[in-house]
């Protein structure tokens, strides 16, 4: 664990210094990831929080102000509220799933706005779970420069996270993108992630790419077949995400 904390220290330290940047700014939501991120920058330079709030009941606000209070990260507040209310207003017939992307986005916006005003590189806060499954938004919360817990698998980010003493109201609710009331990243996707990492580490072990994935292996190996068939449909099928923008040349 110690030689973890330290690469991720040293990742930290190296790009913020290749980029020229004194300053991290981490879009707290509450949730275990960004926690975890912010308080790794926090380690290795000042780093200063922004937090995001929609316009549904939720205590990832003040969970995230009680995270930033406990590790004494500096915070500001830029609802995202307002903007949501206009895009509910002209698109009253948005699926959740749009509405759940146009918040992530608008987010992104105010970080990197907020970056430039306060002359900080903004950290990235999705794990390795979240971008072999394409759990994530391109444009919105996959838009980041740099990542320190882009390899770590879900389970792995709670581990480290109980290591660097993350308070147990965090570690202890069920994981949300906090876009919408009720949200859950456990009933998006269909199974708990207990379940899905172990799967997915195996994916990663053996395939190099995602067309190259054989699920009657997994299954011999012992997972069961909805598990294997969901997971492996979901890698394919937003692999996508994770690769470089295509131009013509």
């Amino acid at each position: 664990m110690k030689n973890t904390l330290d690469q991720l220290l040293l990742f930290l330290q190296t790009q913020s210094a290749q980029r020229g940047f004194k300053r991290f700014l981490v879009g707290m939501s509450g949730g275990v990831d960004s926690a975890l991120v912010g308080v790794l920058c926090q380690k290795v330079l000042p780093t200063h929080a922004l937090l995001m709030p929609a316009s549904h009941p939720s205590s990832a606000l003040q969970d995230a102000i009680a995270l930033c209070k406990h590790f004494n990260i500096p915070y500001t507040q830029r609802p995202i509220a307002p903007y949501e209310a206009l895009f509910k207003a002209n698109n009253p017939n948005a699926s959740l799933g749009r509405l759940g992307n146009f918040c992530a986005r608008m987010r992104m916006n105010l970080l990197y706005d907020f970056s430039m005003e306060i002359e900080a590189l903004v950290v990235g806060t999705s794990n390795k779970s979240e971008i072999m499954l394409g759990y994530g938004t391109l444009f919105g919360d996959l838009a980041w420069l740099i990542n320190p817990i882009a390899h770590l698998f879900k389970s792995q980010v709670y581990t480290l996270a109980r290591a660097l003493e993350i308070p147990a109201n965090i570690l202890n609710k069920p994981p949300s993108a906090d876009l919408y009331s009720g949200q859950s990243d456990e009933l998006d996707l269909g199974f708990s992630y207990a379940l899905i990492d172990p799967l997915l580490a195996e994916i990663s072990a053996r395939w190099d790419r995602p067309t190259h994935i054989e699920p009657r292996v997994l299954c011999d190996l012992g997972y069961a077949p909805d598990l294997v068939a969901s997971i492996v449909s979901r890698v394919q099928k937003n692999a996508f995400k994770s690769q470089p923008p295509s131009y013509f040349s």
